[in-house]
């Protein structure tokens, strides 16, 4: 029999699910300025376009505060640990003479 639990097996499902969402509300806070700026300077304030642009910045608040905490230097990206393990060394005085 394997060593994880239904219940750590939930747990890890669940946590996978949330680092999901919250990548996706991290890029669409990115990517919607992109669709309400050219709605807003195309439309401007009318009485169509008002409820859309509401929505819009609506659900651009609610991605800015989901996707908050998503980090695009995930822990398997060795790219990341690089550019850091090198930003390490360059702010650490040289010791070998």
């Amino acid at each position: 029999m394997s060593g994880s639990t239904p219940h750590r097996r939930f747990g890890r499902a669940l946590a996978e699910a949330v680092d999901v969402v919250e990548r996706l509300a991290f890029w669409a806070a990115v990517a919607l300025p992109c669709v309400h700026l050219p709605l807003l300077v195309l439309g401007g304030f009318s009485p169509e376009t008002t409820p859309l642009l509401l929505a819009l910045w609506s659900l651009h608040g609610v991605s800015l505060l989901v996707g908050r905490r998503h980090r695009t230097d995930a822990p398997g990206d060795t790219d990341a640990l690089d550019r850091s393990e090198a930003s390490e060394r360059h702010d650490r005085p040289d010791t070998a003479d």
